[in-house]
């Protein structure tokens, strides 16, 4: 079975910096549909476990009515209670009985729930935290906000969220993917015509922007706006006003506009792709949104809230997620962001029957099998290591691997799995068969025949 690494044999050594007493602690829990944060008393002993009665309840099937108990203190202690599926601190099982310190940034699995200890309140702000706290401060107002990031990390939902905490609230919320209206179409839709404009124009109608009168527009892709439309676009920005095609006169429209985009719109305009008196009408602000792969504060609580939506989706509400499957989800980089995080939640929801394993968690393969940049530096201490991308199949290890590291054991597992044939079992592991070969060389695990 596929565990964290455990720790090191300085592993005191290198983290006893980050005792930190019981009055500063929270515990974060995660597990499949949901999670939760515990903060922690001052004193005493807090029971970990399934029943109502314990202090610190985590309603998950794997955990027992009394699994584990806290001893607060400096530092905190973990005691197993003789729990029916283990405890362990950074992998390593902890014995029943005895009390072994938990440290600030330990990751903890009781049963199939993961959590980690770590100081109470805010440890350091997330680049999504910084994202949100942006988008608190300019919801109110009517500034032109762009919205830039990688496709499916959420450019659309953010959007949303900036008109739900807008004075334009209650007013429209209009969705314009600025790549699938066809260019023959786009002014007529966008800015509306009078009757008789062109032949089928039997009757006036007012365009998107008049009917989102009094709320907000998005416009999605704002990248592949065609250059002979960006200046109407930005004469509607500078005066407020649409001139429906075939009119005489202008009309007045009140929104505000949020764009969003996958591109360079900074290289476009230098390329002459894209208009920069535009760009700089629609970037009022312009607010970055950080890839899955380095939030990796929030991916435990995604996975909770979005397995919890994909059971629902396939009428599975019973479904459970094994711990395995939870490694595998937390160590994948997410070329695609949420977009394809959830859409591998919702194939194995429909594909598993009571709980969702490893065979069940199947990766695109145009992303899978993409060398996508990541994130890389290992969590420090004050990071939610619920993130750490040093376990599982898919990444990188450190150079001081040994015969037990656990991801060699698993590439070892999966070409027996697969009677050594290394595409199919690059595949299983999420990987290209070229970073197979790499990991083959790097653990000096003997090349199986081709036979």
């Amino acid at each position: 079975m596929h565990r964290m690494p455990g720790p090191g044999p300085d592993h005191n050594a290198t983290t006893a910096q980050h005792q930190v007493s019981s009055a500063e602690c929270e515990l974060f829990a995660c597990w499949q549909g949901g999670s939760q944060t515990f903060r922690l008393a001052g004193e005493g002993s807090l029971v970990i476990g399934r029943g109502t009665e314990s202090n610190v309840c985590v309603p998950h099937s794997s955990v027992s009515r009394k699994h584990a108990v806290l001893h607060m203190g400096s530092p905190v202690e973990l005691e197993d209670l003789g729990s029916a599926n283990g405890t362990r601190i950074d992998g390593s099982p902890v014995p029943a009985g005895a009390r072994v310190p938990l440290l600030i940034g330990a990751v903890l699995e009781v049963g199939d729930v993961r959590a980690i200890l770590r100081p109470a309140g805010r440890i350091a702000e997330s680049p999504m935290e910084k994202v949100r706290e942006t988008i608190q401060n300019i919801a109110p107002s009517d500034i032109s906000v762009i919205l830039t990031g990688e496709t499916g990390v959420g450019k659309e939902v953010l959007a949303e969220l900036i008109h739900t905490k807008s004075k334009r609230a209650n007013g429209p919320f209009l969705r314009l993917n600025c790549a699938a209206l066809a260019p023959t179409l786009l002014e007529s839709e966008l800015f509306g015509y009078e009757r008789g404009a062109f032949t089928g124009a039997n009757q006036a109608k007012e365009g998107l922007f008049e009917s989102a009168n009094g709320g907000t527009v998005l416009l999605d892709e704002i990248g592949e706006l065609p250059l002979a439309t960006q200046p109407k676009l930005l004469r509607v920005l500078e005066s407020r006003e649409v001139m429906r095609i075939g009119a005489l006169r202008p009309r007045p429209v009140d929104v505000r506009f949020l764009s969003a985009t996958h591109r360079d719109l900074e290289v476009m305009t230098v390329l002459g792709q894209f208009r920069q008196d535009l760009l700089f009408r629609l970037s009022g602000i312009s607010v970055s949104i950080p890839p899955l792969r380095s939030r990796g504060a929030e991916i435990g609580e995604l996975i909770a809230t979005l397995f919890r939506d994909a059971c629902a989706r396939a009428e599975k509400p019973s479904l459970t997620l094994s711990r395995d499957a939870l490694s595998l989800l937390l160590a994948y980089r997410w070329p695609g962001n949420i977009r394809e995080l959830k859409n591998v939640l919702d194939r194995a929801a429909l594909l598993a029957k009571e709980r969702v394993d490893i065979e069940h968690i199947v990766f695109n393969r145009s992303t899978a099998n993409a060398d996508t940049p990541r994130a890389d530096a290992r969590p420090a201490a004050s990071v939610d290591p619920l993130a750490r991308t040093d376990v599982g199949p898919a990444v990188p290890v450190s150079p001081a691997s040994s015969d037990n590291d656990p991801e060699r054991e698993r590439i070892v597992q999966a070409l027996d799995q697969f009677g050594g044939n290394q595409t199919e079992a690059a595949k299983f592991l999420g990987i290209t068969r070229r970073m197979l070969a790499h990991r083959l060389d790097k653990y000096d695990i003997k090349r199986p025949r081709k036979g």
